[in-house]
């Protein structure tokens, strides 16, 4: 928030982005509002209607309010994809080495220079503190040669349903959704590079480099086959902590953090209607408030950690 109440994303605007800086200046300005509203004595309470419609106008799919369920975290990365877009810095660089090259590195340094490569096209605030990166390693069950690959993540999308998640069940942790989210898949028809031929294999991601801000996307809902139209929502009750959250099960000995709760997005009611609200801490006080439209009010934490609404939810690196 400070990058955008200070005025320094100004000098960062890329007029190359698709959005063309709207998206930041228009955020830039509904920031300005909530410190205008508090100075006036409204308790930070600001409309960003201005930027819903900033976004319509870009991406006419989150026009009104359909499905609206799934629309929100969908919006939620339109937001920061735009965001980013519009004050990245990066620029195009050639890679630094040769495909025979990069393949006698060892993981730590494939870790490394991946991410390099990634923030040398994407240089943001943003970038810095939602992005990581996920490792995928592949073995051949034949020769059991390893194949490692990295790519970037700015959220993770937890199931609520799985092999080892039932719908009959009466509550799941967040631990056994990310277990579900990590979990080994069986390749049945791998081309390994050392076997020459279509081998069985394991594939099993990991993390090699997590976020400052770590966005957990609970699957709430189900699709219909081969289309991305919603037909269901889950309200499965999911119990998460708020402090000291650790992914340590899913990182390498290369990294690691421990996280506090610092917000959650939530839906009450059913696909096609419900109400939206939030909870979110105050850095300063450590006091949690729930927020319904414009009407805010101190609650528990206990009120809210074990939830059939709970949808996105913020972590914050302690320490790391």
């Amino acid at each position: 928030m400070a990058y955008f109440e200070s005025g320094q994303y100004l000098s960062h605007f890329n007029l190359q982005s698709s959005t063309k800086g709207l998206i930041a200046k228009t955020f830039g300005e509904f920031v300005k509002n909530i410190n205008h509203a508090d100075s006036a004595g409204r308790g930070n309470i600001a409309s960003p209607l201005l930027l819903k419609r900033q976004i319509e106008l870009l991406a006419p799919q989150f026009s009104g309010y359909k499905y609206g369920f799934v629309i929100c975290y969908k919006f939620l990365r339109f937001l920061l994809d735009g965001l980013h877009e519009d004050v990245n810095t990066g620029r195009p660089t050639k890679f630094s080495y040769t495909d025979e090259q990069y393949d006698q590195l060892t993981t730590r340094q494939k870790t490394i220079v991946s991410w390099n490569r990634y923030k040398k096209f994407n240089n943001s605030p943003i970038c810095d503190i939602f992005s990581g990166q996920l490792q995928s390693t592949v073995t051949c069950l034949e020769c059991q040669t390893t194949s490692t690959t990295f790519d970037t993540f700015w959220d993770i999308s937890a199931p609520l349903i799985s092999s080892n998640l039932h719908l009959d069940q009466d509550g799941v942790t967040l631990d056994q959704c990310l277990d579900s989210f990590f979990e080994a898949e069986k390749l049945d028809t791998y081309r390994c590079g050392k076997c020459k031929c279509d081998t069985l294999a394991i594939k099993q991601l990991g993390i090699s480099r997590l976020p400052s801000v770590l966005v957990i996307h609970l699957k709430r809902f189900q699709v219909l086959p081969l289309t991305d139209i919603p037909s269901r929502k889950l309200h499965t009750m999911v119990t998460f902590p708020i402090h000291q959250f650790t992914m340590n099960a899913y990182t390498s000995e290369l990294t690691s953090a421990e996280y506090d709760l610092v917000a959650v997005s939530n839906h009450s009611g059913e696909l096609h209607g419900g109400h939206y609200t939030s909870h979110t801490r105050n850095t300063d006080t450590g006091h949690w408030h729930l927020w319904s439209d414009s009407i805010g009010s101190q609650c528990n934490d206990l009120e809210f950690t074990q939830s059939r609404d709970a949808y996105v939810l913020f972590y914050q690196c302690t320490s790391m």
